[in-house]
């Protein structure tokens, strides 16, 4: 009987979770189209930028985040090896997405750019990326939202998660013409949840906007129980998210003594 009760509870939680969700948000995303229109001409593949040579397993991916690439982004760039002094720069795969954001930052390193791409992307689909963290694929096969409001996200929710994932952790191919590498994508360093972030402090930063939570008492609870227990921090932050810096704080030293950490 407890059990029923503690799922029941649970579910109740999850649903109004769900509850802020705005559905056409969920469904009918914002146009890329709208959103880079002012870009698109200049973007456009040139003579003085020379298409990036790629893998003939991603011959049609977008190079940030693995999608069907829509157009090139144009990177200007001195470090193009063996060419006349014409070239401007490489042309990059890209969606519509991707470089959209892209052309935003165009005067950044790569490293930094491709971080501003990744950023852009967690940012756009924060709610689906939530899902992972909120469900599991089993509970939304079995949450019973059968016949109700919540049916097609149900049946289509957790795939919009895999896509988001996906996404963000793609980590492109090297940069490389006329054979010469120019990048090599550096590996990430924490990974939670199935997502992967370049460092502790990114993912503190993405959950704490994506549930609105105090990044400093977020960013303490993940220290003091260590980045190997990210989930019982964020769990903490969340339940806390209502309480007084002193209640947030005896509720941290109590789940800390808890574990038996100082």
């Amino acid at each position: 009987m407890g059990n029923h009760n503690n799922d029941h509870t649970r579910r109740r939680a999850k649903t109004t979770l769900l509850s802020d969700i705005d559905s056409d948000e969920y469904y009918h995303g914002k146009s890329p189209q709208s959103e880079d229109a002012d870009a698109s001409a200049a973007q456009r593949t040139g003579q003085d930028f020379l298409p990036l040579e790629v893998p003939f397993e991603y011959r049609h991916c977008c190079w940030f985040c693995k999608e069907p690439a829509a157009r090139m982004f144009n990177y200007p760039t001195d470090q193009i090896p063996n060419t006349n002094d014409t070239a401007k720069g490489m042309a990059i795969p890209a969606c519509h997405e991707c470089a959209a954001i892209a052309n935003k930052h165009k005067k950044l390193e790569v490293s930094q750019l491709r971080e501003k791409v990744n950023a852009g992307l967690r940012k756009l689909y924060r709610k689906d990326l939530a899902i992972g963290v909120n469900w599991t694929k089993e509970e939304l096969e079995n949450s019973g939202f059968e016949g109700g409001n919540f049916e097609g996200f149900a049946r289509s929710a957790w795939f919009m998660y895999e896509i988001a994932r996906d996404r963000v952790n793609f980590r492109g191919w090297p940069l490389q013409l006329h054979g010469l590498k120019l990048h090599e994508e550096q590996q990430s360093s924490f990974h939670f949840d199935g997502t992967d972030f370049n460092d502790v402090e990114q993912a503190i930063a993405f959950y704490a906007q994506t549930y609105r939570l105090d990044p400093g008492f977020l960013n303490e609870a993940v220290y003091r129980l260590s980045p190997d227990r990210f989930a019982d921090a964020l769990r903490l932050a969340r339940i806390c998210q209502d309480f007084s810096a002193s209640e947030r704080e005896e509720a941290l030293n109590r789940l800390t003594q808890s574990l038996g950490l100082r």
